[in-house]
């Protein structure tokens, strides 16, 4: 037998639950209970062969305590049963509708006609454990079934007389989706390269007047970045001293540009050095004022270093 994932992970389940010591004590009609259930049609009253399912399913519910569990009787003949299996990965909800014939011949006939419509087809019905288990028939006349699969997969069964569509749909879990669609964290730097950033500035002869601070807190731009701000003086001008850590270096390229932009809006005249420096003057109160924009040569992390 050909079992799909989802209708081998259900059946097994049930079956599993029932074989392990849990019986069903509830008498069905007369003396037979579940187990031993009479699968002749009901010439009164519910489907015996019905309620025998209808019970195994029950424990198996009371068992595994699935997140949403339902069985509906349509009519004395036809049950639906839904339930919805979840776990960390995914959710699986399941809707099967059991229909009793009056014959195997009248099964026989409605399977055939609706089989056309599925493509798969198996040797034996995935459910056939469950009838033996309800029943006490294991060699059964007629045992086989049909599927479509897809985003949802449907499947049509035959059983001696018994006539079973389902249809399956797996989804992402709640917590695997968001696991799988979450933003992941902006880029920041240690400490240790947060010296080394201002270790860089004395070199080039300023002053650490206020040491880079995160600012902000993280991801404060659109992008994904993480922005450090401090100050350094020189020359008796204070300046402005930022660090953007960029998400990847596209960003960073796309960024220097732009930045290097801004500031020549602003008046700075200046020129590019380098693929990734730019450094520019103006005049405040007749003292000439550096700026410039720096792009980290290597990464990551990916930085742009203002001083404006």
């Amino acid at each position: 037998m050909q079992l799909k994932p989802t209708t081998a992970i259900l059946v097994l389940i049930l079956v599993a639950s029932l074989v392990t010591g849990c019986t069903v004590n509830t008498t069905l009609s007369g003396n037979n209970q579940a187990g031993n259930v009479s699968t002749s049609y009901p010439t009164a009253g519910q489907s015996e062969l019905l309620r025998g399912i209808e019970a195994r399913y029950n424990v198996s519910a009371a068992n595994h305590q699935y997140v949403d569990y339902k069985v509906t009787w349509v009519n004395d003949t036809t049950i639906t049963v839904h339930m919805k299996i979840t776990s960390e990965a995914e959710v699986t909800t399941w809707d099967t509708k059991f229909t009793h014939f009056p014959t195997i011949d009248g099964a026989t006939a409605y399977f055939d006609s609706h089989q056309l419509r599925y493509t798969n087809k198996s040797d034996t019905a995935d459910h056939a454990s469950l009838y033996a288990l309800v029943t006490g028939v294991t060699n059964l006349p007629v045992s086989k079934e049909v599927t479509i699969s897809g985003n949802t997969t449907y499947h049509l069964e035959q059983i001696d007389s018994l006539i079973i569509e389902s249809s399956s749909r797996v989804l992402p879990s709640v917590n695997a989706t968001v696991a799988a669609t979450a933003t992941p964290s902006p880029p920041q730097l240690s400490q240790e390269q947060l010296n080394a950033i201002q270790r860089d500035m004395e070199a080039k002869g300023y002053n650490i007047t206020q040491a880079l601070k995160q600012s902000g807190g993280i991801g404060t731009s659109a992008n994904g970045s993480t922005f450090y701000k401090g100050a350094i003086t020189q020359g008796g001008i204070q300046y402005n001293l930022t660090v953007e850590v960029c998400k990847d270096n596209a960003t960073a390229n796309s960024k220097f540009t732009s930045k290097v932009s801004d500031l020549q809006k602003s008046g700075i005249v200046g020129s590019y050095t380098s693929p990734t420096q730019w450094s520019g003057v103006s005049t405040l109160n007749g003292i000439q004022v550096n700026s410039s924009v720096t792009k980290s040569a290597t990464g990551p992390p990916y930085t742009i270093t203002t001083i404006e």
